[in-house]
Order: C-alpha cells, then structure tokens, then sequence
C-alpha cells in the first residue's frame, strides 16, 4: 500500500518521476506508476480501484488546504508546468532560470532572448498573471 508522504518527499517524487520518464522516454506512464506504486501485478483492477479510493480518502482528508500551501502548490506547478512544456520544444533553460523569468521578470545571461520569450509567452498562454 502507498504511504502518504510530506509535502517535501512529495516533491522528491514528483522530480524522480519527472527524471525517469525523461530518461526512458516513457509516452506511456501507466507502467511506470504501477512499477512506482509498487502493486501486486496480481490485483484486479477492482482491487486497484479499491486501493486508489482509499489513498483518495487519506488526500481528502488534508482537505481544504491552508491558503497559504494553496498558493505555494500553485507556484511551483506554474514554474514546473512551464519549464517542463518549454523543454519539450528544445527550450535550453533550467527549472531555476525558469523561475527567475517567471517571478523576477529577469534574463539570464548565455541564453536566447527566444528562450526567455517561450517563457512569458507560456506564462501569458496559460494565464498566469
């Protein structure tokens, strides 16, 4: 059974998933979330149903989160949303300088003005202010 971890080890997570599915190359994911999840390749998919209802139920339970998480969660979602979407087309940027373009509005020096513009025009794209 999947354990809920922290907020920190939940980011961990998330860059391991991130890093592996860069290396493989994975367009499929479901395989590696079932190698991550750790489940028995015995269970039925009733059985993993009951399973994801239940880690569900432990989520909700954290319901509704603090403002303050909510705002932090959306930060680093946008930055990873965007550095993530730039990377796909090629865009030569590291996860930090990202940031910096997105929160500082500043460029960073070695790179294209057309990396930075990818940036802001994702940022505009998908309506973060």
């Amino acid at each position: 059974m999947v354990q809920l971890v922290s907020v920190r080890s939940a980011t961990a997570a998330y860059d391991a998933f991130i890093q592996v599915l860069k290396e493989r190359r994975l367009w499929d994911v479901s395989v590696l979330l079932e190698q991550m999840l750790n489940w028995d390749v015995a269970m039925t998919i009733a059985e993993k149903l009951v399973e994801i209802d239940k880690l569900k139920g432990g989520l909700d339970g954290f319901r509704p989160l603090p403002a303050g998480v909510v705002v932090e969660l959306k930060a680093l979602f946008d930055v990873r949303f965007t550095f993530n979407s730039n990377a796909i087309e090629g865009n030569m940027l590291s996860q930090s300088e990202t940031q910096l373009v997105l929160e500082r509005g500043v460029t960073v020096g070695g790179k294209s003005l057309v990396e930075h513009l990818e940036v802001v025009g994702h940022k505009e794209a998908i309506g973060l202010r």
